[in-house]
């Protein structure tokens, strides 16, 4: 997780803060999903390709943000079936996730 959250930063190029807003609630979703769902893990080169290609710097990422959706999304998902979590995580960041497709590999 600490490399997912490390990656987030690791490519940069120019970016918005909307976009670093956006790029955040990816990050601390998607971290937390793969916490909660075993059978995931996050694909930090997707995610690196992400950051490039939204034009992220990483003295732009609000890590405050990463934080918080991190933190909010574990709440939210307290006392869970980790089978709907892993749904979730494959609606939103699997293949062709809703978020950010492909942020998230299963069963690899």
């Amino acid at each position: 997780m600490m490399l997912a959250a490390a990656l987030c930063a690791a490519w940069t190029g120019h970016g918005r803060a909307d976009d670093a807003f956006k790029l955040a609630q990816i990050c601390g979703e998607a971290m937390a999903l793969a916490a909660m769902c075993t059978s995931v893990r996050v694909d930090t080169h997707a995610l690196a390709v992400l950051t490039v290609k939204m034009g992220i710097e990483e003295a732009d990422i609000p890590w405050r943000d990463v934080r918080y959706f991190h933190r909010t999304t574990m709440e939210a998902w307290r006392g869970r079936n980790a089978d709907d979590a892993c749904a979730a995580a494959d609606l939103l960041y699997g293949p062709k996730g809703s978020m950010a497709a492909g942020i998230l590999v299963f069963g690899e």
